[in-house]
């Protein structure tokens, strides 16, 4: 098995590690919807490609685990950004699986007004 986390906190401490950028939701406060897409989306491009998925059939895995906040499949605060590129990769990410015969397990990680505060959430505050 496989295990992708969709946005890894070393994103934030490249793009702004002076300030208090340690999720996504402080991510789009700081850079504003549009560059935070721009930035998660090359950090989606960076591992969800052709490459990865080809080298976990070469190690012999068969199964990719895919965690995803509840925010990637609804529009928050106007902001439907995250849920259209979390869209199209979740998307990719199946085909690429389906035309190598490894299976995916879509792992949802959090909920509307979460039971804890960990950043794998996507925000280090309960989410509303």
């Amino acid at each position: 098995m496989a295990y992708y986390r969709t946005v890894h906190h070393s994103v934030f401490n490249k793009i702004v590690p002076r300030f208090r950028v340690v999720d996504e939701f402080t991510l789009r406060k700081y850079l504003g919807p549009s560059n935070a897409a721009k930035t998660i989306e090359r950090h989606y491009a960076s591992f969800i490609n052709e490459t990865a998925f080809q080298e976990m059939v070469d190690v012999r895995l068969d199964l990719v685990l895919i965690p995803f906040g509840h925010w990637a499949t609804i529009t928050l605060a106007g902001d439907s950004l995250v849920r259209i590129i979390f869209g199209r990769y979740i998307l990719q990410a199946n085909e690429y699986a389906r035309k190598r015969g490894l299976r995916v397990n879509l792992d949802l990680h959090s909920v509307p007004g979460g039971a804890n505060d960990c950043n794998h959430i996507g925000k280090l505050r309960p989410i509303g």
